[in-house]
């Protein structure tokens, strides 16, 4: 179980990287972050 919650903590954590980057990244950074998002999604 704790594994598990680990494991889940990681992604919200990444999940919450990628965000900040898409609201307060530059410009191009920003494109490139949300391209990279919708192929993960993909």
């Amino acid at each position: 179980m704790v594994l598990a919650l680990d494991a889940e903590n990681e992604k919200l954590r990444v999940a919450m990287q990628t965000l900040r980057e898409m609201i307060f990244g530059k410009r191009s950074e920003r494109l490139a972050v949300i391209v990279a998002a919708q192929l993960a999604l993909g």
